[in-house]
Protein backbone atom coordinates (compact mmCIF):
# COMPACT_ATOMS: atom_id res chain seq x y z
CA UNK A 1 0.00 0.00 0.00
CA UNK A 2 2.90 2.38 0.80
CA UNK A 3 4.24 2.02 -2.69
CA UNK A 4 0.74 3.61 -4.13
CA UNK A 5 0.47 6.10 -1.85
CA UNK A 6 3.93 7.48 -2.37
CA UNK A 7 3.71 6.73 -6.15
CA UNK A 8 0.69 7.00 -7.32
CA UNK A 9 -1.55 8.92 -4.66
CA UNK A 10 1.74 11.65 -4.05
CA UNK A 11 1.80 12.60 -7.68
CA UNK A 12 -1.97 12.67 -7.70
CA UNK A 13 -1.64 15.24 -4.66
CA UNK A 14 1.12 17.32 -6.54
CA UNK A 15 -0.36 17.34 -9.87
CA UNK A 16 -3.93 18.70 -8.06
CA UNK A 17 -2.04 20.85 -5.90
CA UNK A 18 -0.25 22.97 -8.65
CA UNK A 19 -3.80 22.64 -10.35
CA UNK A 20 -5.08 24.59 -7.69
CA UNK A 21 -2.64 27.13 -7.05
CA UNK A 22 -2.08 27.98 -11.00
CA UNK A 23 1.24 27.69 -10.61
CA UNK A 24 3.59 27.89 -14.11
CA UNK A 25 5.35 25.55 -13.72
CA UNK A 26 6.59 22.27 -15.90
CA UNK A 27 6.36 18.73 -14.05
CA UNK A 28 8.65 16.17 -14.72
CA UNK A 29 7.12 12.64 -14.19
CA UNK A 30 9.12 9.58 -13.30
CA UNK A 31 7.29 6.87 -14.30
CA UNK A 32 9.69 3.12 -15.14
CA UNK A 33 10.01 0.78 -18.02
CA UNK A 34 8.96 -1.60 -15.56
CA UNK A 35 5.14 -0.69 -16.89
CA UNK A 36 6.17 -2.47 -20.09
CA UNK A 37 5.88 -5.53 -18.17
CA UNK A 38 5.63 -8.22 -21.41
CA UNK A 39 5.39 -6.09 -23.69
CA UNK A 40 6.35 -7.09 -27.46
CA UNK A 41 9.31 -9.27 -25.21
CA UNK A 42 12.91 -9.34 -27.64
CA UNK A 43 12.89 -5.75 -29.43
CA UNK A 44 13.35 -2.43 -28.06
CA UNK A 45 10.62 -0.58 -26.32
CA UNK A 46 9.09 2.40 -27.87
CA UNK A 47 6.95 4.46 -25.93
CA UNK A 48 3.78 4.09 -27.96
CA UNK A 49 3.42 0.13 -26.82
CA UNK A 50 0.62 -0.14 -24.12
CA UNK A 51 1.69 -0.30 -20.67
CA UNK A 52 1.33 -4.12 -18.75
CA UNK A 53 2.42 -3.92 -15.36
CA UNK A 54 3.56 -7.19 -13.56
CA UNK A 55 4.00 -5.67 -9.99
CA UNK A 56 2.59 -3.38 -7.64
CA UNK A 57 5.64 -1.08 -8.13
CA UNK A 58 4.87 -0.83 -11.75
CA UNK A 59 1.53 -0.37 -11.59
CA UNK A 60 1.71 2.39 -9.47
CA UNK A 61 4.34 3.99 -11.73
CA UNK A 62 1.80 3.53 -14.81
CA UNK A 63 -0.62 5.25 -12.28
CA UNK A 64 1.37 8.05 -11.60
CA UNK A 65 2.22 8.82 -15.51
CA UNK A 66 -1.67 8.37 -15.99
CA UNK A 67 -2.48 10.94 -13.23
CA UNK A 68 -0.31 13.20 -15.38
CA UNK A 69 -1.51 12.68 -18.65
CA UNK A 70 -4.48 13.24 -17.32
CA UNK A 71 -3.97 16.51 -15.53
CA UNK A 72 -2.10 17.84 -19.01
CA UNK A 73 -5.46 16.94 -20.76
CA UNK A 74 -7.98 18.21 -18.51
CA UNK A 75 -6.26 21.33 -17.18
CA UNK A 76 -3.18 22.31 -19.37
CA UNK A 77 -0.89 21.13 -17.14
CA UNK A 78 2.67 21.48 -18.50
CA UNK A 79 3.77 17.75 -17.86
CA UNK A 80 6.43 15.91 -19.40
CA UNK A 81 6.66 11.64 -18.45
CA UNK A 82 9.91 10.20 -18.03
CA UNK A 83 10.25 6.02 -18.25
CA UNK A 84 14.00 5.51 -17.24
CA UNK A 85 15.36 2.04 -17.45
CA UNK A 86 17.67 0.23 -14.97
CA UNK A 87 20.53 2.49 -13.66
CA UNK A 88 23.29 2.84 -10.95
CA UNK A 89 26.19 4.15 -9.46
CA UNK A 90 27.73 5.73 -6.23
CA UNK A 91 24.83 5.68 -3.27
CA UNK A 92 22.60 3.34 -4.26
CA UNK A 93 21.32 1.07 -2.42
CA UNK A 94 22.27 -2.92 -2.11
CA UNK A 95 18.48 -3.47 -2.48
CA UNK A 96 19.48 -3.78 -6.22
CA UNK A 97 22.07 -6.06 -8.08
CA UNK A 98 24.88 -4.40 -8.47
CA UNK A 99 25.30 -2.09 -5.24
CA UNK A 100 24.50 -5.37 -4.11
CA UNK A 101 27.60 -7.18 -5.21
CA UNK A 102 29.96 -4.13 -4.87
CA UNK A 103 28.72 -3.86 -1.10
CA UNK A 104 29.56 -7.65 -0.48
CA UNK A 105 33.02 -7.45 -2.11
CA UNK A 106 33.86 -4.37 0.38
CA UNK A 107 32.89 -6.37 3.10
CA UNK A 108 35.04 -9.78 1.70
CA UNK A 109 38.11 -7.31 1.29
CA UNK A 110 37.56 -5.96 4.97
CA UNK A 111 37.08 -9.86 6.84
CA UNK A 112 33.52 -9.30 7.30
CA UNK A 113 32.00 -12.85 6.11
CA UNK A 114 32.78 -15.60 4.15
CA UNK A 115 34.00 -14.65 0.21
CA UNK A 116 30.62 -15.94 -1.31
CA UNK A 117 27.72 -13.73 -2.34
CA UNK A 118 24.46 -15.54 -3.47
CA UNK A 119 22.20 -13.92 -6.25
CA UNK A 120 19.45 -14.82 -8.04
CA UNK A 121 18.92 -15.13 -12.24
CA UNK A 122 21.81 -13.93 -13.89
CA UNK A 123 21.03 -14.54 -17.70
CA UNK A 124 18.47 -11.32 -17.58
CA UNK A 125 19.56 -8.66 -20.02
CA UNK A 126 18.73 -5.29 -19.00
CA UNK A 127 19.59 -1.73 -20.62
CA UNK A 128 22.34 -0.04 -18.03
CA UNK A 129 22.71 4.05 -17.33
CA UNK A 130 24.92 5.77 -15.08
CA UNK A 131 22.70 7.54 -12.36
CA UNK A 132 24.71 10.71 -13.03
CA UNK A 133 24.18 10.55 -16.80
CA UNK A 134 19.76 10.08 -16.09
CA UNK A 135 20.39 12.95 -13.53
CA UNK A 136 21.11 15.25 -16.76
CA UNK A 137 18.45 13.19 -18.73
CA UNK A 138 16.02 14.61 -16.04
CA UNK A 139 17.41 18.37 -16.55
CA UNK A 140 16.91 18.10 -20.29
CA UNK A 141 13.48 17.39 -19.63
CA UNK A 142 12.88 20.60 -17.97
CA UNK A 143 14.18 22.09 -20.58
CA UNK A 144 13.41 20.65 -23.64
CA UNK A 145 11.36 17.96 -23.92
CA UNK A 146 7.29 18.81 -25.31
CA UNK A 147 4.37 18.40 -22.70
CA UNK A 148 2.46 16.14 -22.83
CA UNK A 149 4.64 13.68 -24.19
CA UNK A 150 6.29 10.12 -22.84
CA UNK A 151 10.14 9.31 -23.19
CA UNK A 152 12.27 6.93 -22.56
CA UNK A 153 15.39 7.30 -20.95
CA UNK A 154 17.83 4.53 -21.63
CA UNK A 155 21.23 3.30 -23.31
CA UNK A 156 19.54 0.93 -25.53
CA UNK A 157 22.61 -1.05 -25.51
CA UNK A 158 21.03 -4.19 -23.09
CA UNK A 159 23.81 -5.88 -20.72
CA UNK A 160 23.47 -9.66 -19.24
CA UNK A 161 23.70 -9.21 -15.75
CA UNK A 162 26.16 -11.90 -14.96
CA UNK A 163 28.70 -9.46 -17.30
CA UNK A 164 28.17 -6.90 -14.72
CA UNK A 165 28.63 -9.08 -11.94
CA UNK A 166 32.03 -10.70 -13.38
CA UNK A 167 33.36 -7.52 -13.99
CA UNK A 168 33.05 -6.53 -10.34
CA UNK A 169 34.48 -9.56 -9.15
CA UNK A 170 37.32 -8.49 -11.31
CA UNK A 171 38.04 -5.30 -9.39
CA UNK A 172 38.00 -7.19 -5.80
CA UNK A 173 40.82 -7.23 -3.69
CA UNK A 174 40.20 -10.99 -2.31
CA UNK A 175 39.23 -13.78 -4.22
CA UNK A 176 34.62 -14.05 -4.45
CA UNK A 177 32.44 -16.50 -5.51
CA UNK A 178 29.44 -16.04 -6.94
CA UNK A 179 26.58 -18.55 -6.33
CA UNK A 180 23.17 -18.76 -7.95
CA UNK A 181 20.22 -19.16 -4.94
CA UNK A 182 16.69 -20.09 -5.85
CA UNK A 183 15.51 -17.89 -2.89
CA UNK A 184 17.10 -15.23 -4.23
CA UNK A 185 15.39 -14.97 -7.78
CA UNK A 186 11.90 -12.56 -8.30
CA UNK A 187 9.10 -14.10 -9.31
CA UNK A 188 8.18 -12.22 -12.65
CA UNK A 189 11.62 -11.26 -13.73
CA UNK A 190 11.46 -10.45 -17.69
CA UNK A 191 14.65 -12.13 -19.68
CA UNK A 192 15.06 -8.81 -21.75
CA UNK A 193 14.08 -5.49 -20.82
CA UNK A 194 15.70 -2.65 -23.14
CA UNK A 195 14.42 0.49 -25.17
CA UNK A 196 14.48 2.90 -27.87
CA UNK A 197 16.02 5.65 -26.66
CA UNK A 198 15.74 7.72 -30.13
CA UNK A 199 12.79 10.06 -29.04
CA UNK A 200 14.35 11.08 -26.52
CA UNK A 201 17.95 11.67 -28.10
CA UNK A 202 16.12 13.42 -30.71
CA UNK A 203 14.32 15.81 -28.34
CA UNK A 204 17.20 16.68 -26.69
CA UNK A 205 20.42 15.43 -27.97
CA UNK A 206 20.71 13.50 -24.88
CA UNK A 207 23.01 10.27 -24.75
CA UNK A 208 24.93 8.38 -22.33
CA UNK A 209 28.21 9.74 -21.35
CA UNK A 210 29.83 7.56 -18.98
CA UNK A 211 31.57 3.81 -19.65
CA UNK A 212 29.78 1.53 -17.48
CA UNK A 213 33.11 -0.02 -16.47
CA UNK A 214 33.34 3.10 -14.68
CA UNK A 215 30.22 3.34 -13.20
CA UNK A 216 30.83 -0.33 -11.70
CA UNK A 217 34.25 0.75 -10.60
CA UNK A 218 32.91 3.71 -9.07
CA UNK A 219 29.90 1.88 -7.30
CA UNK A 220 32.68 -0.32 -6.04
CA UNK A 221 35.03 2.41 -4.47
CA UNK A 222 31.94 3.68 -2.74
CA UNK A 223 31.13 0.98 -0.80
CA UNK A 224 34.37 0.73 0.35
CA UNK A 225 34.64 4.20 1.73
CA UNK A 226 31.70 3.97 3.76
Amino acid sequence: MTTYEVNALGTLKLLEAVRQLQLKCRLVLISSADVYGRSNVGRPLSEDLPSLPLSPYALSKHMTAEAGLFYHRAFGLDVVILRPFSHTGPGQTTAFVFPKVANAIARIERGHGEPVIEMGDLSVRRDYTDVRDVVRAYLLALERCAPGETYNVTSGKPLVIQEGVDHLCSLARVPVQVKSSAAEFRPHDIPLLTGDPSKFAAATGWQPEIPFTKTLSDLLHYYRSV
